[in-house]
C-alpha cells in the first residue's frame, strides 16, 4: 500500500528496524518501508520489535512516520540504526582487511592445506600471580577443524559467531614476520601465552591433522561413553574432543596458578544459555537439533514465504559484529511464535540463548569442578554505542554500568592500528594520546602493528591505556607473540 492511497491516519516504518503498532487490542510488527492504516482515533503506541523497552505514542491523525512522529521514541530508534550501520561497517571493514590479508598478493595468506587455524576461548584468566611472565591460559583458546558442522567455538567469538572471525588469524598479526602457521606446522601441542602483573595472557593450542581426534574420558570421572564426545553430544563427531580434553587441562592448570576465570555472554544475555549441568549437555544439545530440523522446515513452509513478502526481506541482512543480522534474527523470532513449537520447546530454546553448545559444555565443567568464575557481557570488548539513547531507552545495558568499556576498538586482543588505512569513522575521538597511547602500542611492547611482538613490557600496554577502568575490569591484554616450543 502506498503513502498517497492511505486513507485517514496511517504509519510508515521509516526506519531500519521493525516496529510493532498496538492495534485492536495487539501488538502487529510493522517491517521497514511498510504503512500500516489506523483506523482507531486516540493515541497509537510503537515500541521497537528488538528493543520492546523503547517505545512511544502519539496521536492518530495524518501519515505518521516512526523516525520522527514520536517523541523521544523516534529520537532513540534513529539512534540505534546510526549505531546498527556502524557496526556492520566496522565489521566489513575487519573482513576486507582480512580478506586483503590472506590473499596471495599480500604475501601473507594463509596454506589452506595443512593445518586449520581457529582460535576459540571461553575462559579468560585475569592475572593474579606475583611474576611479570608467567605462562598462563588467557581465553584458553584452541584450534580445531569443525566449522563444517556449524558448531561454534567456546569463546568471545563464537558466542556472538562474528567475533569468531575477528579473533582468527589477527589475535597474532603476521606482518613483519610474525608467522603463526609455523609453530602448529612444527610441533604436535604448542601451549603458548605470558601474563604481565595486571594485565591478561593467551594460550593457544594447535592442533595438527594428523593429532588423533578423540580422547577416553578418564575413569576417574565417571562419565559415561567412548569419548568426551559422548558426553558433549551423545554421539561422536567429526570435529572430535581433543580440544575438549587440552581445554580441561588448561583450566585447571590455570586455575593452580591462580587465575581468575570469566564467562563472556552474548549482549544483555549474562547468566543466560547454561546447560542444566553437565550430565545433561548431550541430551539437551540433541533436542536442539531436531528443533533445527524443524527450523529449516519452517523456511522452507508457504507461511515463511508469504511473511517474506508481508516485509521480512525489507530487514537487512549484514551481519554485525555478533554474527547476526537483524534479518537472521527476526527470522528465529516468528519460528518461535510460528505454533511449530509447543510452549516448552520455545522455552527451551529462549533459555538455550547467551552461550552456544561448546560454551555450555565449558561453563557445565567449570561448575562440576566446582571453579568459580566472573560472568561478564561481551559488550565490553564490542564498541559500544556511540550515542546516548534518550527516553526509556539506556545507553548500557542493565548490569553493565560498572563494565562500561570506553570507546576504543579493542576486540578480545585485536588491536585496530593507528595506521592511514583506519577509516577515520572506526576511530574515536581523542584516540590518540588516549590514556598510554593505545593507538602507538605504547612502550615496550613495540609499536602499531607490532602490538603482539614480544612479551608486552610493563610500560604503554592496552591495560594501561584502558586507565578510566577499575584494575579488575581491564580485559585488553599485552598481545604475546607466538614463541617456537612452548610448552
Amino acid at each position: 500500500m502506498s503513502a498517497s492511497n492511505a486513507q485517514g491516519a496511517s504509519i510508515l516504518n521509516d526506519l531500519q528496524a521493525a516496529v510493532e503498532v498496538f492495534l485492536a487490542g495487539a501488538w502487529q510488527v510493522l517491517s521497514p518501508g511498510r504503512i500500516l492504516p489506523v483506523a482507531s482515533a486516540g493515541t497509537l503506541k510503537v515500541r521497537l520489535r528488538e528493543h520492546p523497552e523503547v517505545h512511544g505514542e502519539w496521536f492518530a491523525m495524518g501519515q505518521l512516520r516512526a523516525s520522527e512522529s514520536f517523541g523521544s521514541f523516534s529520537e532513540a530508534a534513529r539512534q540505534l540504526d546510526k549505531a546498527a550501520e556502524q557496526e556492520v561497517m566496522r565489521e566489513k571493514y575487519r573482513n576486507e582487511r582480512k580478506t586483503a590479508a590472506q590473499s596471495p598478493e599480500s604475501g601473507t595468506g594463509q596454506k589452506k592445506n595443512k593445518t586449520w587455524f581457529w582460535r576459540f576461548a571461553n575462559c579468560c584468566c585475569n592475572e593474579v600471580a606475583r611474576s611479570d611472565n608467567i605462562p598462563l591460559p588467557l581465553a584458553l583458546l584452541l584450534t580445531i577443524p569443525w566449522l563444517s558442522l556449524g558448531l561454534f567455538a567456546a569463546c568471545v567469538g563464537s558466542l556472538c559467531p562474528g567475533l569468531a572471525k575477528t579473533l582468527g588469524i589477527e589475535l597474532f598479526p603476521e606482518s613483519k614476520g610474525h608467522n603463526v602457521e609455523a609453530p602448529a606446522s612444527e610441533a604436535s601441542l604448542v601451549f603458548q601465552g605470558s601474563a604481565n602483573r595486571g594485565t591478561l595472557s593467551a594460550a593457544v593450542v594447535f592442533l595438527r591433522d594428523d593429532i588423533p581426534e578423540h580422547v577416553a574420558i578418564p575413569l576417574e570421572e565417571e562419565i559415561p561413553g567412548d569419548c568426551w564426545c559422548y558426553a558433549l553430544f551423545g554421539q561422536q563427531k567429526q570435529c572430535g574432543c581433543r580440544w575438549f580434553s587440552i581445554w580441561t587441562q588448561n583450566v585447571d592448570e590455570a586455575v593452580k596458578q591462580g587465575a581468575q576465570l570469566h564467562v563472556y555472554y552474548c549482549r544483555n544475555s549474562v547468566g543466560k544459555g547454561k546447560a542444566q549441568s553437565f550430565q545433561t549437555l548431550a541430551a539437551e544439545h540433541e533436542r536442539r537439533e531436531k528443533l533445527n530440523q524443524l527450523f529449516e522446515q519452517f523456511q522452507h513452509s508457504g507461511e515463511f514465504q508469504a511473511l517474506r513478502m508481508a516485509g521480512l526481506d525489507n530487514l537487512s541482512r549484514e551481519a554485525g559484529e555478533d554474527g547476526t543480522s537483524r534479518y537472521s534474527r527476526e527470522v528465529r523470532r516468528l519460528f518461535r511464535d510460528s505454533g511449530r513449537l509447543s510452549e516448552e520447546d520455545a522455552q527451551f530454546l529462549r533459555s538455550s540463548a547467551g552461550l552456544e553448545d561448546i560454551q555450555k559444555a565449558q561453563v557445565a565443567w567449570l561448575e562440576r569442578k566446582g571453579y568459580r568464575y566472573s560472568e561478564l557481557d561481551v559488550g565490553i570488548w564490542l564498541a559500544p554505542l556511540p550515542l546516548k539513547m534518550p527516553g526509556s531507552m539506556p545507553s548500557v545495558p542493565p548490569g553493565m554500568q560498572s563494565q562500561a568499556m570506553p570507546p576504543v576498538p579493542v576486540i578480545m586482543g585485536k588491536v585496530v592500528e593507528s595506521d592511514p588505512e583506519v577509516p577515520p569513522q572506526t576511530r574515536p575521538e581523542g584516540a590518540k594520546g588516549y590514556g598510554g597511547e593505545l593507538w602507538k602500542g605504547g612502550g615496550k611492547g613495540g609499536k602499531g602493528k607490532d602490538v603482539g611482538k614480544g612479551r608486552g613490557g610493563k610500560g604503554g600496554t592496552m591495560t594501561q591505556a584502558l586507565t578510566p577502568l577499575q584494575p579488575q575490569m581491564v580485559m585488553a591484554p599485552a598481545i604475546p607473540g607466538p614463541a617456537k616450543g612452548s610448552s
